[in-house]
């Protein structure tokens, strides 16, 4: 799928990418002011990867309750890594990264784990963003429908 095509692309004038524009639904709800103004504190600035980890986050606990350990497999650099910050802020447990391709965060509980995948599209527009683009491109992580960023298993 070319990137003119492609579901995932841009459209900064609006902050989210073109086949979410026309959705009534805001779904900024779903990370409390409060959890992420601390996980800016704590990262240092308001990004895409960032809210990434907490979205990711707020669902492990949500489904889970108690979450002890947090793999996260991508590549170990910037942006990537990012995402472990989200975690960090949200949850604040043990965090083991491990190399990989794309971004899969696995939550182990109490006798269970609960894995959860960016979609690789969604991976690759955000990774080209520049600095400038990083608060819009929160934002638009921020208000996307969960489906739309992760895949569960």
């Amino acid at each position: 799928m070319g990137s003119s095509t492609s579901p995932w692309r841009t459209d900064l004038a609006s902050s989210r990418p073109s086949y979410i524009r026309h959705r009534t639904q805001i779904h900024s709800e779903m990370i409390p002011q409060e959890i992420l103004d601390k996980a800016v504190k704590y990262h240092g600035h308001y990004g895409p990867f960032l809210v990434i980890g907490i979205r990711a986050s707020l669902y492990a606990l949500q489904k889970m309750g108690n979450v002890r350990v947090c793999h996260i497999f991508c590549p170990q650099k910037k942006p990537y890594l990012c995402v472990s910050d989200g975690v960090m802020s949200v949850i604040g447990c043990k965090i083991l990264h491990h190399k990989g391709e794309g971004i899969r965060l696995c939550f182990e509980g109490a006798g269970n784990t609960l894995c959860i995948s960016v979609h690789g599209e969604l991976i690759q527009t955000l990774s080209g963003s520049k600095w400038n683009e990083l608060e819009k491109l929160a934002e638009m992580v921020r208000n996307m429908e969960f489906s739309d960023i992760f895949e569960v298993s």
